[in-house]
């Protein structure tokens, strides 16, 4: 079987990132294999290769770096949550002039959202069937909707229900993912002119809101609004909201 794994938890937090290393390691000696490990929240300080542990303690960082190495797995740590606990590697370290790196170079720092769907559309490539699959489906949904409303999450789950549970063909959407995939706004900073509005969800894990705001120093002609509370479907979560932000702009 192929795993992606998802830790949330500290290495000194109790025994939950203890049991994902345990369970990783006897999956890669039972022959599985692991598509990629995802350290999220309090659980990019299992990337850390600065944390010292007592001494009757296992230090898990290590372990998992060397996990990571020996089995040549690919490792990514949540860059908003890496940031902001003190995880740098040497690109973000240049990028907020700091004198240091503190993170394994066996795993990188990104986008949370974009290595989850980069994994959903491997998968997607080698077995069709996934991309359609209702319980698929229903949690790349619940990963990306962070409003706590029912009522806003059922109209979510739906949508997604409707439109990314059947495609004409599995060509059109992986096509279109590698299209999406493939750059950035980054790329394309030169031909943006006029005025420009900004629009960023506070808890997006696809384009992670740092992101959104380097890319707003860079632009010396943008505005930027962030919307607290909501991550990357802000039109699904504050329709109202992003209304009044267009509408604003656009009257001047």
């Amino acid at each position: 079987m192929r795993y992606t794994l998802l830790i949330c938890a500290a290495p000194q937090s109790g025994e939950a990132a203890n049991s994902a290393y345990r369970f990783a390691k006897a999956a890669l000696a039972s022959g599985h294999s692991i598509e990629r490990l995802f350290f999220y929240g309090e659980g990019a300080h299992n990337a850390s290769r600065l944390t010292v542990m007592p001494q009757d303690e296992p230090n898990l960082p290590t372990r998992w770096d060397a996990l990571i190495r020996e089995h040549r797995l690919e490792s990514t740590a949540c860059v908003s949550s890496a940031i902001r606990r003190g995880v740098v590697d040497a690109t973000e370290s240049a990028r907020h002039e700091l004198d240091a790196v503190s993170c394994y170079d066996s795993s990188e720092i990104g986008g949370l959202g974009q290595k989850l769907a980069e994994s959903y559309y491997k998968l997607g490539e080698r077995n069709p069937s996934v991309l359609a699959a209702s319980p698929v489906v229903r949690g790349m949904s619940m990963l990306l909707t962070k409003s706590t409303k029912p009522g806003i999450r059922s109209f979510a789950h739906a949508q997604h229900a409707q439109h990314f549970s059947s495609y004409r063909s599995p060509r059109v959407v992986l096509e279109g993912f590698r299209a999406a995939s493939s750059g950035s706004v980054f790329d394309y900073m030169d031909g943006l002119s006029g005025e420009l509005m900004l629009i960023a969800g506070e808890k997006d894990i696809v384009a992670p809101v740092q992101k959104t705001k380097e890319l707003s120093a860079l632009l010396p002609n943008s505005q930027l609004e962030v919307i607290s509370k909501v991550g990357h479907l802000t039109h699904y979560e504050t329709p109202a909201e992003v209304a009044t932000i267009v509408t604003g702009f656009l009257r001047g």
